[in-house]
């Protein structure tokens, strides 16, 4: 027997699911550095335009993203973490520690370090 039958509610499954959307940790991790706008968000993330604001909706409706617009002209429009999403920053925070720990940088990686 698994950790859960197929007709029970898993929250494990269920953060996994939301999580695994592409792009979706690479947004959290980049607004673990603090409050990030749009267009900047994008940029450091690599990700188009309208992908980013469908995740961003999604991370916002599942309370994780908070969406904050300056009343300024012209309007500016800040994404920032929720307490939640502060709590999961963590969790990725842990997961890079263990990939300190186990996992090797690649080969090219190592001779630069090595060089600098």
């Amino acid at each position: 027997m698994g950790l859960h039958s197929e007709d029970q509610f898993c929250p494990a499954k269920a953060a996994l699911n939301l999580l695994n959307q592409r792009w979706t940790l690479h947004i959290i991790f980049t607004l673990c550095e603090g409050p990030q706008r749009f267009n900047e968000l994008g940029r450091l993330c690599h990700i188009n335009p309208r992908t980013l604001a469908g995740r961003l909706r999604e991370l916002e409706e599942e309370g994780i993203v908070l969406r904050h617009v300056a009343a300024e002209t012209p309007f500016r429009v800040d994404y920032s973490l929720t307490e939640k999403g502060l709590e999961l920053s963590e969790l990725l925070m842990r997961i890079g520690e263990w990939g300190k720990r186990w996992i090797e940088a690649p080969a090219a990686e190592r001779d630069h370090a090595r060089i600098a």
